[in-house]
């Protein structure tokens, strides 16, 4: 009997954190910041779009019709009619994955809702997988059967964090970017708090110099924090500090969910003596990881809050 060639399906890891956690705060963000997400994911569907109308999210109209489906009792992370600039057009269902480690093997999921979208609309669909975290190299980025001569062949999307230019997220002017860096640091610093720490700092410096509105600096901030996962206790106190500079500045009009969690406690316990401990170290770190992607010593300088002579000796 002729062998059924599939993609083979991957074990799951122990990524240390409630991947369903890692879900929501990825379809959050995602249907947010909808449209940038799509600038950098399918930018050819984006030109096409309607961006002055909302989507229409419709995965929880087809949670229910998985129920009735056998092996169909899984959640499809994102489905969404967009809208395109020609009013006759249809529009568009764009199917997105969420990705992390683990799990089964990916091209066969995204197959798997490929054809039960097709089953409830008739229609077909555009697919994306957003993979958050690194995957089995041996893993195929489409799906492909051969059975008695019957072959399928399922091509789709990929945005893979771990492989988008760093230096081009931190430069861009879309929102969702500085998510993917967030993500991409929070991948490279995995088992590294001071690592993270420095990468906080930047990045939170970056989102209170861009010229978003409060509301889209409060998602984005709570996003970064919670993907890249510092957990160090005084760390966290100095990353809160910070915070609330920024806020005086009136470049970040948000409390920490550090603070929220910590509540009063971390003053009464006398912790926010502990600050000073390490902070240089962390300011030194976050200057190297500036300069390793060609920031200006000014810049690293007002960040940091380094003297520049201290900075370009970082250089040599």
């Amino acid at each position: 009997m002729p062998k059924r060639e599939r993609t083979a399906e991957g074990r799951p890891e122990d990524t240390g954190r409630d991947r369903r956690d890692d879900d929501s705060l990825w379809k959050d963000i995602v249907e947010r910041f909808f449209y940038p997400m799509l600038e950098r994911a399918i930018p050819t569907l984006f030109a096409d779009a309607d961006t002055k109308t909302p989507p229409r999210f419709l995965d929880k109209e087809l949670k229910k019709a998985t129920y009735q489906v056998k092996g169909g009792k899984r959640n499809v992370d994102l489905l969404a009619e967009v809208p395109l600039k020609d009013g006759a057009s249809e529009w568009v269902l764009l199917h997105l994955e969420v990705q992390g480690r683990g799990g089964e093997s990916l091209p066969f999921r995204m197959y798997h809702y490929k054809s039960l979208i097709f089953c409830m609309f008739r229609r077909e669909s555009v697919a994306l997988a957003l993979v958050t975290d690194r995957r089995p190299g041996s893993e195929p980025r489409l799906y492909e059967s051969r059975f008695y001569n019957t072959v399928t062949r399922y091509e789709y999307n990929n945005l893979v964090v771990s492989e988008l230019d760093e230096r081009e997220l931190l430069a861009s002017d879309n929102p969702f970017d500085l998510a993917l860096c967030a993500a991409q640091r929070g991948l490279k610093s995995r088992k590294d708090e001071r690592q993270k720490h420095a990468y906080l700092r930047e990045l939170l410096c970056l989102l209170g110099d861009r010229g978003w509105s409060h509301e889209d600096k409060r998602r984005l901030l709570l996003f970064i924090e919670r993907i890249v996962d510092l957990r160090d206790r005084e760390l966290q106190l100095d990353i809160v500090q910070y915070e609330n500079e920024l806020e005086k500045e009136g470049k970040i009009m948000y409390v920490s969910i550090l603070e929220q969690v910590n509540g009063p406690k971390w003053k009464e316990e006398g912790l926010l003596e502990g600050l000073q401990k390490g902070r240089r170290e962390g300011r030194l770190a976050t200057a190297r990881n500036m300069l390793g992607i060609g920031m200006t010593v000014d810049q690293i300088a007002k960040v940091t809050e380094l003297p520049e002579e201290e900075v370009r000796k970082l250089m040599h």
